[in-house]
């Protein structure tokens, strides 16, 4: 759901030889390094990739892209992926039927569209201020 990544890229290395047909060969020791922001905004995987739409992610929606559970890495991938993937997912569905629960979240004049996303070495960041209101729901 993420359009926002705080890591551009996933970097590793081979621990054995890796033959693709008709593409490449990866040999023992060679750093691949997986583009993880070009997968998730390729229109081809996530059709209108600027736009926030938590559908990419329902049942459907995976399934249509059953076999390819490569396309989408926001928490890494195999045995070096964050330990604390299902924590934090859990915490965040939480955090935000919380918020939105109790507030509502509108644009103001300031607020920026579409937000400015810088590419940098590190990863991607968002430099500028980020202007929203919010407003207490009366419950």
């Amino acid at each position: 759901m993420k359009i926002q990544f705080t890591v551009d890229r996933l970097e590793r290395v081979c621990t054995q030889d890796i033959s693709y047909p008709n593409a490449f060969m990866l040999k023992k020791g060679m750093s691949a390094i997986i583009p993880v922001y070009a997968l998730h905004m390729n229109p081809e995987y996530y059709p209108d990739p600027q736009t926030y739409n938590p559908d990419r992610f329902s049942a459907d929606s995976k399934r249509a892209r059953a076999g390819d559970e490569s396309l989408f890495l926001g928490f890494g991938s195999g045995n070096r992926a964050c330990l604390g993937m299902r924590f934090a997912k859990d915490n965040m569905k939480l955090g935000l039927a919380h918020l939105l629960h109790n507030f509502r979240f509108v644009p103001v004049q300031e607020t920026r569209e579409p937000p400015h996303i810088e590419v940098g070495m590190l990863g991607l960041s968002h430099n500028d201020e980020c202007w929203v209101g919010i407003e207490k729901l009366g419950k």
